[in-house]
């Protein structure tokens, strides 16, 4: 019969503490607005969480580089079309100087010229956050230099290599564009620096010949750098493309991370009351069965 009791007596021990404990479950949870404080706690879940926290740091080095991957395309694109309107002004000087009337007038504009060819120098040499956007790989200097065999001229020290950044799970996006092509007329284009040192060179010798006979290549080189133009624009709005993907995608996270660790307040609420009276039922049951007060007991 004593072991009876002693057992019963157990039992009721063990149900008052396992109430207590869900008791101050729920308080903790209210309290500190999680589902969980230690990992052991629902080890499932904190898996989940581990996973979302990588992908979640995946996701802001994803938004840094399109950041950057902007910057540098916008900072391009502007170059480009202000050299489009040195080129156009350089096209009129050609159009008007190519007419008879203007002999004698051209040595005056070949100065006038030279000075377009600094600004497009200048702009070829256009910076962002430090790398200059036409260097390809080279792009810690200059990559548009006085010609070391004609100072008057210029030469191109860069390369055409490819910078790209990811920006999402198995996807990158060039962020530059190859200046050799757009500047200085690889594969078949005009090389914008040597025209505008050929229309310079003209006019300083008063050739009204050579003038007319470089009037095509204007056309030619503006249409050149605006396409240019337009395949970055084509590489920023993948850009945007992927920032809009990676913003839904974070949300996503988000609600799973919130579904997984925080707390629902309405229900931890409801399951409080629910526990707290389970709880203090289990203190009175003890009592009567021990011919305890509940003061007593607590």
């Amino acid at each position: 019969m004593r072991v009876s009791e002693y057992g019963n007596f157990r039992a009721r021990v063990a149900a008052m503490g396992g109430a207590r404990e869900a008791l101050d479950t729920t308080q903790k949870q209210l309290a500190s607005g999680h589902r969980f404080s230690r990992p052991g706690e629902d080890p499932a879940a904190m898996s989940r969480l581990v996973r979302i926290e990588r992908y979640e740091g995946d996701l802001e080095r994803y938004r840094s580089n399109i950041d950057f991957g902007e910057g540098m395309i916008n900072t391009a694109n502007d170059a480009y079309q202000a050299i489009i309107e040195v080129l156009n002004d350089a096209r009129t000087t050609a159009n008007m100087m190519a007419d008879s009337f203007q002999n004698g007038e051209r040595q005056s504009q070949a100065e006038t010229v030279q000075s377009m060819l600094d600004s497009l120098k200048s702009l070829a040499n256009t910076q962002f956050d430090g790398l200059f956007v036409f260097g390809g790989h080279l792009n810690a200097t200059a990559p548009y230099v006085e010609d070391p065999l004609d100072s008057d001229n210029v030469a191109f020290v860069g390369d055409a290599g490819v910078l790209e950044v990811d920006v999402g799970e198995g996807s990158r996006v060039r962020i530059n564009h190859n200046a050799t092509v757009g500047l200085n007329g690889a594969g078949g284009g005009v090389d914008i620096f040597a025209l505008t040192q050929q229309l310079r060179d003209a006019l300083s010798a008063d050739d009204q010949g050579a003038v007319q006979a470089s009037l095509d290549e204007w056309e030619t080189a503006i249409d050149q750098v605006t396409q240019a133009q337009s395949d970055m624009g084509a590489n920023f709005q993948r850009l945007q493309t992927h920032k809009r993907i990676n913003e839904v995608f974070k949300v996503e996270l988000e609600r799973t991370r919130s579904s997984l660790q925080d707390t629902d307040f309405a229900e931890a609420a409801s399951e409080l009351s629910l526990r707290q009276t389970a709880y203090e039922a289990s203190l009175a049951s003890s009592a009567r069965v021990q011919g305890l007060s509940l003061l007593n007991y607590m």
